[in-house]
């Protein structure tokens, strides 16, 4: 497991800056398996409240653009 800081910037429509905090669980070779980011709230009692983005990382892209079309469907 790896943890660090970071910060994130958004310059679009919503320009917003956070600070969140950033998890890799690694596998056996010391490459990232899972990544989770959280931003940091003032409010250390802050609950979770939506999921903002999901990635979920595979060998190929064409079975996993054929699984989600069906899915979707």
């Amino acid at each position: 497991m790896v943890a660090h800081s970071m910060e994130v910037t958004g310059t679009a429509s919503h320009p917003f800056r956070d600070t969140a905090l950033v998890t890799h669980l690694l596998d056996a070779d010391n490459k990232p398996l899972i990544t989770l980011i959280a931003a940091i709230s003032d409010d250390k009692q802050a609950m979770v409240r939506q999921l903002d983005y999901t990635a979920y990382p595979v060998a190929s892209l064409k079975p996993a653009e054929l699984f989600y079309r069906q899915t979707s469907n």
